[in-house]
């Protein structure tokens, strides 16, 4: 018995009786199931004079009641449990004596002592744990003991397969070899002495009667020796239909090949499946399987024999024999059969689809879209089976109906129109097509695998549908950079692809369709932002395309440079932390373009200037957002990247300042028509002027040095930085004797002045020269410098303190 006393009050005692027969025993407290001495206990002191003692005798009655209930459920589950372990004893122990008494007879020389166990009495598990007594209740009417569980029955062993060796299957084999070379000596012989109508008769009864055989074998619990029987009926049957088509018997030499041996199949199918119905035979079945969609194909064939209609229309009754099996066909390896050759009707069927109905307007379109709807007949044929196919054959056909469906509309326009609206137009339907088969997928349903292998196929498709017009842009791309080696040589409209113009809108559109296709297909699949630097690709390898064909240089520059900036500011902006792979597509398109833009602006020498320019500004624009654009490792390295390359462009741009001005028609008087003296002489005015700006910031103890150059940049130097201001930039004024005149009655002036400051010998020689020339050869001193004899006095000294 339990106690349970509440914290609020103690003396509120309460137990659980270990009898529930206390429960409605009125001499017990119903609180603490002490004896009672008066209305109040003297153990917990409730008083039960009150007025709800009665109520409370009637919800101990109901509880007496249901743990009675309680007990005999206990009871009886005890019961069921002893009565179903001694089944499952008896049971055990006739399988042990039927495998002995299976034992003994198999070796009959081993005596094996036989145990009769007694499958009526119960397992000594069982006896040994009989039923737990109920515990002793005192009520006025006690429930009837439950009636015990009859027996069961004992369950028979199932017979064992007989099982063959290894001399059994030989004397078979050897047996079905024989009857067949009987069969073949009988048919030489029938075919020596009879008439040919005779004969084949006889031989289609003697295959009838094989066929007999087999199944009177089968009857008689010979399978093996039944399957070998059958097995030489079929070849007997086949031989026979040879026999007939060969001597031209009953009518069959009216009929072509083809028809001929259709029909004939498909009468031998129809014996052979009945008799697999009939007798059990599995050979027949598999035969009748086999030569039930080869006999749809022959027939089909022979349409329009000889001929990829006749292929066409073959490969798809052949599919539909198929489907119709997986639709009605039990699941068996017949039924597997027919689906397999069904298959391979359709591959055949697909592949001479573009070749049949060559006289039809759009006859390809017409045979893929039947390829299609074939395929998508075995899809639902698949589903709607009466038993279950293997997973594999569903996605395999749905493969055939995105292949087919894709290359309809692709090849009807490939075939039907022009090479310049095909071009576009067969990437853009077989675009269209994919969307199609992408809303189908997200719509899900009992089809979504099919659909996502269709989805798959279909895109695989259009990809290809793509591939001509991208590589007509590629092979623009290169004629672009191969119109570049020479400089200067492109003209303002000239065109530089080779081919045809009625190709040019179509392959610049190509790209572009490809990025949006690639686009709604993403967009329909909820993936657009994962793989958005597939279409944003395709948008920069349209530019680039479109600035390789447009004719001339200055439009081909102007799209490379704003495909260049373009990347570059996309990149710079947010898109590229919520799209992967953003910066390096752009980075590699942009790059791309830069490139593209240095070369066509080196063929057109109106282009150069600014195209040159424009390209350096987006390089520094890069270094400049390298911090922005790129991760913090990796920034500092290529932002310094970016500074040589405009380095490096900005020593291109001086390089070909001399044959540009050769190009522009603005001569230079040598040496400066040369890069290399153009490039000495320039660094070396450059690196003077430099120190000369540095100079105000030396320290006092530099001031010599900024006052009094070095002589070797004092005559670089000032011969570099004078004479292009004295002469190479001289204007040209009408009646002058030309530009080169100037230069030359210039650069004496130039040369005097500056050349005269470190080396005054041979400044006179060149001032005496000068004035010589002027003055008709008269002597003239040559201290007055540079201005003749009319100046009276020389200037070396005081440019010299200067």
């Amino acid at each position: 018995m339990t106690d349970r006393r509440p914290l609020d009050d103690v003396r509120d005692l309460r137990r659980w009786p270990s009898d529930p027969g206390q429960f409605v025993d009125t001499t017990r407290c119903p609180a603490c199931f002490s004896p009672l001495y008066s209305s109040r206990c003297i153990e917990c002191g409730l008083d039960l004079g009150g007025p709800e003692s009665p109520e409370l005798l009637a919800a101990s009655t109901r509880v007496y009641e249901a743990e009675a209930a309680r007990q005999q459920l206990i009871t009886r589950v005890r019961e069921t449990q002893a009565a179903r372990e001694s089944r499952r004893a008896s049971t055990a122990a006739t399988i042990a004596a039927t495998a002995v008494a299976a034992a003994a007879s198999r070796a009959p020389s081993v005596a094996v002592p036989e145990v009769a166990p007694d499958v009526t009495s119960p397992a000594p598990a069982a006896a040994e744990a009989p039923a737990r007594p109920a515990p002793e209740v005192q009520t006025p009417t006690p429930a009837p003991p439950a009636p015990p569980a009859p027996p069961a029955a004992t369950p028979q062993p199932a017979p064992t397969a007989p099982r063959r060796s290894g001399v059994q299957v030989l004397l078979l084999t050897l047996g079905v070899v024989l009857i067949s070379v009987a069969a073949i000596v009988f048919l030489l012989v029938a075919y020596l002495v009879a008439s040919l109508e005779v004969r084949s008769v006889i031989i289609a009864g003697a295959s009838l009667l094989v066929l007999g055989v087999a199944w009177l074998l089968r009857a008689r619990r010979l399978p093996g020796t039944a399957e070998g029987v059958a097995s030489v009926a079929v070849v007997l049957l086949l031989v026979d239909v040879w026999i007939v088509r060969a001597n031209g018997l009953f009518g069959s030499g009216s009929l072509n090949a083809s028809a001929f041996t259709g029909i004939a199949f498909a009468i031998i199918g129809g014996v052979l499946a009945a008799t697999r119905v009939a007798s059990g035979l599995r050979v027949p079945g598999f035969a009748a399987s086999a030569l039930a969609p080869s006999a749809a194909f022959l027939l089909g064939y022979a349409i329009d024999p000889e001929t990829a209609t006749g292929a066409w229309l073959g490969g798809l009754a052949a599919l539909l024999v198929g489907a119709a099996a997986v639709a009605v066909a039990p699941r068996s390896p017949e039924r597997t059969i027919m689906l397999s050759a069904g298959f391979a009707g359709g591959v055949a069927s697909l592949a001479a689809a573009f070749w049949a109905l060559p006289d039809v307007p759009w006859g390809e379109s017409w045979t893929f879209l039947a390829v299609a709807a074939g395929c998508l007949l075995v899809v639902i044929a698949i589903r709607i089976a009466r038993a279950d196919v293997a997973p594999e054959w569903g996605p395999a056909a749905a493969i055939g109906v995105g292949i087919a469906a894709t290359l309809a509309p692709s090849v009807g326009v490939a075939a039907e129109l022009d090479q310049g609206l095909a071009i576009w137009l067969a990437p853009a339907s077989a675009g269209a097509v994919a969307v199609v088969a992408a809303g189908i997928v997200r719509a899900g349903g009992r089809l979504h695998t099919e659909a996502r292998a269709a989805f798959i196929a279909s895109a695989a498709v259009a990809a290809v549908a793509a591939v001509p017009g991208l590589f007509v842009g590629l092979a623009a791309v290169a004629w672009r950079l191969l119109a570049s080696i020479a400089p200067w040589q492109v003209g303002p409209d000239e065109r530089v692809v080779s081919h045809p113009h009625d190709l040019d809108l179509g392959t610049m559109l190509v790209p572009f369709i490809v990025a949006a296709g690639a686009a709604a297909v993403l967009l329909i699949l909820g993936s657009l932002r994962r793989f958005a630097a597939i279409p944003i690709a395709g948008v920069m390898a349209g530019l680039l395309v479109v600035g390789s064909i447009t004719p001339g240089a200055a439009g081909p520059a102007a799209t490379f440079v704003t495909a260049a900036a373009g990347g570059l500011a996309l990149a710079s902006t947010r898109a590229r932390t919520w799209i992967p792979g953003l910066v390096p597509t752009v980075g590699l398109f942009g790059m791309g373009a830069a490139g593209l833009a240095v070369t066509t602006a080196y063929s057109n020498a109106t282009v150069w200037p600014w195209a040159i320019a424009a390209v350096i500004a987006t390089t520094i624009a890069g270094r400049m957002l390298a911090p922005r654009v790129w991760a913090a490792g990796a920034a500092p390295g290529l932002g310094t990247a970016h500074l040589v390359v405009a380095m490096i462009l900005a020593a291109v741009a001086t390089f070909t300042i001399p044959s540009w001005f050769d190009a522009t028609g603005t001569p230079l008087a040598a040496p400066w028509d040369f890069p290399l003296d153009v490039a000495r002489h320039g660094g070396r005015g450059t690196a003077r002027g430099c120190r000369a700006h540095a100079a105000p910031f030396r320290r006092r103890s530099d001031r010599p040095v900024r006052a009094r150059p070095a002589r070797g940049d004092d005559r670089g130097g000032g011969l570099g930085v004078r004479w292009v201001r004295d002469a190479a930039v001289a204007p040209r004024r009408p009646g002058d004797g030309g530009h080169r005149d100037r230069v030359a009655s210039a650069a004496p002036d130039a040369r005097a002045r500056d050349v005269g400051r470190g080396h005054p010998a041979a400044a006179r020689a060149v001032v005496r020269t000068r004035a010589r020339q002027h003055s008709g050869g008269a002597a003239v001193d040559p201290r007055s410098g540079g201005g003749g004899a009319a100046r009276g006095r020389p200037r070396f000294g005081r440019d010299r303190a200067r």
